[in-house]
């Protein structure tokens, strides 16, 4: 089936300027040999919450169905320390930033599939519940990589199973006459979260959206995207 609600639809006035900006970039990245993506995100972007870049990237990359696979858990985020700066903060640190805590949950809040693009686990989890946990219980530092843990009652438990539910179904809208096949990422999100319902229920919801003629669109202010 031809795909008609796109992110950015090839309509809006910006598609054309974003499609070569974004599209420049993700053939750079396709012609380096460990393809990884590692976005330096400016500290007034964390301050003003700014999510643009994220939602313009991920709807530049909805029209192709490489760069899809490209960023698909690939995208890894570091964070400056100090406005205008080269210090950045380091792995064990950002993820204890409440400010930075209150960005992933706003790309999160923006587009509820995010957590699909984004390599760093306490990145994934944040975007789903950055609005309402605190600080980690524990960072440890094993060999080359910090794992964080945090921890939630019921309640929070019920809202993370809620919300990864709704990104995937909508991450499956987002895939939807792609050609992109989002099943076995979908799966992997599913068993990563440990939640208590299975890819089958995901895909009856989804097949329900279609039958009833539903589809997810994003909001525009004036000419700029708005996510």
């Amino acid at each position: 089936m031809q795909k008609t609600n796109y992110l950015i639809p090839k309509e809006h006035p910006e598609f054309p300027n974003l499609m070569v900006r974004y599209g420049n970039i993700f053939k750079t990245i396709e012609s380096e040999p460990d393809k990884k993506i590692v976005i330096k995100i400016p500290h007034s972007v964390v301050d003003s919450r700014d999510n643009s870049m994220w939602g313009e990237m991920l709807g530049v990359a909805e029209h192709n169905t490489k760069w899809i696979e490209l960023l698909l858990f690939g995208v890894e985020f570091s964070f400056e320390k100090i406005a205008g700066g080269e210090l950045l903060y380091v792995e064990g640190e950002w993820q204890s930033d409440k400010k930075i805590q209150s960005w992933l949950h706003r790309i999160g809040e923006g587009i509820p599939f995010s957590f699909f693009f984004l390599r760093q686990y306490e990145a994934r989890l944040l975007s789903i519940i950055g609005d309402l946990i605190k600080e980690p219980d524990e960072v440890r530092i094993q060999g080359d990589e910090t794992k964080v843990k945090f921890s939630f009652n019921r309640e929070e438990q019920k809202i993370i199973d809620s919300r990864i539910g709704i990104g995937c179904q909508l991450f499956m809208h987002y895939c939807n006459g792609t050609g992109f096949d989002p099943k076995q990422a979908v799966e992997a999100i599913l068993a990563e979260f440990n939640v208590w319902y299975e890819y089958a229920q995901v895909l009856e919801q989804f097949e329900k959206d279609i039958k009833d003629g539903a589809q997810f669109r994003i909001g525009f202010g004036g000419k700029k995207p708005m996510f």
